[in-house]
């Protein structure tokens, strides 16, 4: 047998390929039949005719059966850039497999390309372009993704294959969120021909807008429908207010605050959102840091096993609708994709390197990313076996031999191994290094030896509980915070440990109080890493809550408004309010419930940082970019490739304590593209003629990253470590693919894990203009 592995690619995003395994709607179906044989693989598929396909039928995708309002015509609206991807098919005896595949609605040349390997070391590859066409077809040229304020003018293309001529009619419409109309009213296409025809629009507000587009060409049609989401533009500020109460209470609602921070009151309401959510359980104070983790845009190995972490640990409770918002589905695809990105991670070693790519283990990351899979697999998680198997020898070795780990360390790795039966308690040499050296060092020890079973022998239990914490409640802070500047950690292990050895232990009811008072007022902790391990033990300590199943009537009133809410048992009640004249001149809430339970509450208010818009900020980081023409003329048309510059001045740096774990997270206008040359069918484009070793022609060091991103709305910059006081630079590429003034986002430089340390510029417009 000879196995398989084959791709169909829309050919303008290759790099795609490998990555994505998108479920597919009836378009059209192709056979690929393919007759490899089982011996001189490599000479008889590179050999091989290439074949062209070429349908041209109307084409029915996007689910094969909805119509057009506007015509009786089927509308396109899936463009998925890969077709079909398979890592892994098997031939049958006589080397011949048959491969059924749909296509998307992209008017589009495909590239078919097919590997295939035999059990010993036989080997081929071949192509085959495919071409997906009509008769007659438009393509609108629209951008991913828009910015409420951006004002653009855009063509839709209309495609005439046929011996028909004829007038040419397109019609458009767009939901609130999108403004689009003709320049002109009338067109005519002659055969085998085609034409551009104008449309400007404007981005009302933030949302997703669906914008259809139709057109007609005697009895031919053709509709698209594009789902493009309009974004707010703005650099978005989150105050969260959490607490507890019975009977009467009165809140005051941070709006003060906010205006105090340069928004105005006609923009406060405009662009803000305040929600007030009920709950009959403490559960309900864990929610913000929990969409905190699932909301965060990066992912190096330590944000994603700290997403991780939590959500496996609390996959009961999740099912049982403890959490508002978050459906156990939605969980369990996000645990899903984490487990698929760790092992993304995996280096030859068993380790575990920082980001995707890299080839040496980062050691601190190793031990959150296997945490995060041991938990994974205790709270039933499939989890691969041999690539775990893989892991834990890597951790065992590096412990016995590696004399330079700091305690905390060793104690972290030993934990992470009694997850996994891998621990042997008896090991004096490990306690020797760990014990006595830290409270944190300690706590993990005591973890890893009630996961082995040997502390289940003593009696009472609670004896090796009190060697090493004699009838005193006091739990010493580390005197030195890892590279992930865990500043919270150590009350995540007290509360699990405490929980491991006597769930009632008065130390458990004080690290779970000193876990929540210490979350900040944006409704998570310090960071990452921080937010994944308290979410982690607050959810071990909460998982057995007994709460009321009883109703509760919640009155609430501000100013003049009175509403009357009824809270369901254990569910949860989310009220928006409306930020009105009156709630900001009187912004008290006056709240009774008609229960003598607690009721827990979370008062959440997001709003634009308009003082960073207007004059940016600064304090560790000063930001500025600046876009150059290419083409060397000031202003930029429609084609031409720019030059993105983000400058990072700092100060007070010193070689022994750099800037760890910088971001710099670059906003696009939605009139640019960034170039990612990494992509074979991208522009290849030389930096070299402005570079100097390690500084630029103007003076300023060259940032080297070690991790970039390229999305379709922003550039993700990462530099683990920044040495040298002066001014970085960061330099790519885009490209303008459209007409019209554009907003340009503040771009923002942060550490991850001291995420106050940051720098933006001041928002600004970018004007493009047609050839």
């Amino acid at each position: 047998s000879v196995e398989l592995a084959v791709g169909i690619i829309d050919e303008r995003v290759l790099a795609l390929t490998r990555y994505r395994t998108p479920d597919l709607t009836s378009l059209s179906r192709f056979n690929i039949r393919l007759d490899v044989g089982t011996s001189d693989l490599r000479s008889r598929l590179s050999k091989q005719t290439p074949l062209k396909m070429i349908w041209n039928r109307p084409l029915t995708g996007g689910g094969g059966l909805e119509k057009s309002s506007a015509s009786n015509t089927t509308l396109r609206s899936d463009f998925d850039p890969v077709a079909f991807f398979k890592p892994s098919l098997t031939t049958d005896s006589n080397g011949n497999l048959e491969i059924e595949y749909e296509l998307p609605d992209s008017i589009t040349s495909y590239r078919v390309y097919i590997v295939a390997c035999d059990k010993g070391n036989g080997f081929g590859s071949t192509e085959l372009p495919l071409i997906a066409s009509k008769d007659f077809y438009i393509e609108p040229g629209l951008p991913r993704f828009f910015s409420k304020g951006d004002q653009f003018k855009f063509l839709v293309k209309a495609i005439n294959n046929s011996e028909t001529r004829s007038s040419l009619e397109l019609l458009s419409n767009a939901t609130k969120h999108l403004n689009i109309s003709k320049k002109d009213k009338s067109y005519f296409l002659e055969s085998m021909d085609s034409r551009q025809v104008g449309f400007k629009g404007e981005a009302l507000s933030k949302g997703t807008a669906s914008i259809h587009i139709s057109g007609s060409l005697q009895n031919k049609t053709d509709v698209v429908r594009l789902e493009i989401p309009v974004q707010s533009g703005h650099t978005l500020g989150t105050d969260v207010i959490v607490g507890s109460f019975k009977g009467d209470t009165e809140l005051i609602l941070p709006i003060d605050q906010v205006i105090e921070k340069g928004l105005r009151s006609n923009e406060l309401n405009e662009n803000s959102e305040l929600k007030v959510t009920f709950s009959r359980t403490p559960l309900l104070r864990m929610s913000s840091g929990i969409a905190y983790l699932l909301q965060y845009p990066y992912g190096c190995i330590e944000q994603t096993s700290s997403k991780l972490l939590p959500l496996v640990a609390l996959r009961g409770l999740l099912r049982d609708g403890q959490f508002p918002n978050i459906t156990p589905a939605m969980a369990d695809k996000f645990i899903q994709a984490g487990v698929e990105r760790l092992f993304m991670m995996q280096t030859d070693s068993g380790g575990f390197g920082y980001w995707p790519g890299n080839k040496t283990p980062h050691k601190l990351g190793t031990l959150y990313a296997m945490a995060a899979l041991s938990i994974a697999k205790r709270n039933g998680v499939e989890v691969p076996v041999k690539p775990m198997q893989k892991s834990i020898n890597y951790l065992k070795d590096l412990i016995n031999s590696d004399e330079s780990l700091r305690p905390d360390f060793v104690a972290f790795g030993s934990y992470v191994l009694s997850l996994n039966n891998a621990f042997k308690p008896s090991s004096v040499d490990i306690l020797k290094r760990v014990t006595g050296k830290s409270t944190e060092a300690d706590l993990f020890m005591l973890l890893a030896r009630n996961n082995s079973g040997i502390d289940k022998q003593i009696k009472p239990k609670k004896k090796f509980w009190n060697i090493f914490f004699p009838a005193r409640l006091d739990i010493i802070r580390p005197t030195h915070l890892d590279e992930f500047n865990a500043k919270h950690r150590y009350k995540a292990v007290a509360l699990l440990a405490a929980q491991s050895m006597d769930p009632d232990h008065p130390l458990a009811h004080e690290m779970a109080k000193e876990l929540l008072s210490s979350m900040e007022s944006t409704g998570f902790w310090t960071s990452t890493s921080d937010t994944g391990w308290a979410l982690y033990a607050l959810g071990e300590y909460y998982k057995n809550l007994k709460t009321s199943d009883s109703h509760a009537r919640i009155h609430i009133g501000w100013g003049d408004r009175l509403l009357n809410e009824v809270l369901e048992g254990q569910n949860f009640k989310s009220i928006d309010l409306n930020i009105s004249s009156n709630l900001r001149k009187d912004p008290l809430l006056k709240i009774r419930s008609g229960t003598r339970d607690p009721v827990y509450y979370k008062i959440t208010l997001k709003y634009p940082r308009l003082d960073y818009a207007e004059k940016g900020y600064s304090n560790g980081f000063q930001v500025s970019k600046t876009i150059e023409n290419q083409s060397g003329s000031g202003s930029i048309q429609v084609g031409d490739i720019v030059k993105v510059k983000v400058n990072i001045d700092v100060r007070n740096l010193s070689y022994d304590t750099p800037y760890s774990y910088v971001v710099i997270d670059d906003p696009l206008p939605s009139g640019l593209v960034a170039i990612n040359s990494a992509i074979k069918t991208e522009e290849q484009l030389d930096n070299k003629e402005d570079e100097i070793d390690y500084w630029n022609r103007d003076g300023t060091y060259k940032l080297i990253p070690n991790f970039v991103e390229f999305k379709d709305d922003r550039v993700l910059v990462f530099k683990d470590r920044m040495h040298l006081n002066g001014t970085h630079q960061y330099t790519y590429y885009a490209r303008a693919i459209m007409e019209g003034d554009f907003v340009l986002p503040s771009t923002k430089v942060q550490l991850m894990y001291s995420p106050e340390v940051s720098g933006f510029t001041p928002k600004d417009k970018i004007q493009i203009s047609g050839r």
